[in-house]
């Protein structure tokens, strides 16, 4: 027997994951340029779906009643689940889960059981809720993220023996996601608000390391000891990201892991993905950043 407790719901989106035809797959060989399109195409079209999605307004409202309805089905309105499972909040507010196959679990099939009863402790046997204690031969323990332990994972030090978590307390913010003031010839790849809610990381890790590889090479080729960005570029950037924030779900009031615990986005990029390639494409060292040179051609 399966029993999944549950916290809170969450929306669940179709998974959209079709199984190529041999056709297509011989043309995807045969004409490379295809699978260019085709990826590109996808990508524009998941850009729209989460301009949709994620920004509040009439098309987001009307958006969640095509997917609650969706839900609904997959339960056969059965208002035993939908009451548990179809969630109170906003549509991305939270993270959105992708699947086809998890809802119709709970529906008239013994095996599986959905509790949604406070967990009060996990005992010898299993777990004990508010009304009753279930036994257990596993556990699967998984509950979420700890974004903020994650992106400072391990005691970082800056200058005057600045720790990146403490910064992070007081400025929860590292310039284009890659750069924290006073931390110099640090770099960041997934940093605070690069993590996406609709598309692959992979891009945006890619626009870091093409960011972070420019840098380094123009701090070669100009004889440059250290470099770090300035604040007033760092505030700027910070007051962006909330001033972008605004206009989306995830900064309504109910609680997900893209905010630290004073609520502020300290996670995701609040805006499309072209918007972040362009802001990365070419280091402006001389007006972003403060920089030291080699003591040596200082003196030529």
């Amino acid at each position: 027997e399966l029993f999944v407790f549950q916290r809170t719901p969450n929306w669940f989106f179709p998974k959209l994951d079709p199984v190529y035809p041999d056709i297509v797959k011989h043309l995807f060989r045969r004409i490379p340029l295809l699978m260019t399109i085709q990826r590109v195409t996808l990508f524009l079209m998941v850009e729209g779906w989460a301009w949709v999605w994620l920004t509040k307004g009439r098309l987001s409202q009307w958006f969640q009643i095509l997917i609650e309805g969706n839900m609904r089905a997959q339960l056969d309105n059965q208002n035993s689940l939908t009451s548990k499972l179809i969630p109170k909040y906003n549509l991305g507010c939270k993270r959105v889960l992708l699947s086809d196959d998890f809802l119709p679990v709970f529906k008239k099939n013994r095996n599986c059981h959905l509790v949604t009863d406070t967990i009060e402790c996990v005992t010898a046997n299993g777990v004990k809720t508010e009304k009753e204690e279930v036994n257990l031969d596993m556990i699967v323990y998984a509950t979420g993220f700890d974004i903020e332990g994650s992106i400072c994972g391990f005691d970082t030090f800056g200058r005057d023996n600045t720790k990146l978590r403490d910064h992070f307390e007081t400025q929860p913010c590292a310039y284009l996601g890659i750069t924290v003031p006073n931390f110099p010839n640090f770099f960041f790849v997934l940093g605070p608000n690069t993590v996406l809610a609709h598309s692959s990381l992979v891009y945006m890790i890619e626009c870091q390391v093409e960011y972070i590889m420019q840098t380094i090479q123009k701090m070669t080729e100009l004889h440059i000891r250290t470099i770090e960005p300035r604040h007033d570029k760092t505030r700027e950037f910070q007051s962006k990201m909330g001033e972008w924030t605004l206009n989306k779900n995830f900064s309504t009031a109910c609680r997900s892991w893209y905010k630290n615990k004073d609520g502020v986005n300290f996670v995701l990029w609040p805006s499309n993905l072209l918007q972040y390639w362009w802001m990365t494409a070419k280091p402006n060292l001389l007006d972003d950043f403060k920089i030291g040179f080699e003591p040596e051609y200082l003196s030529l």
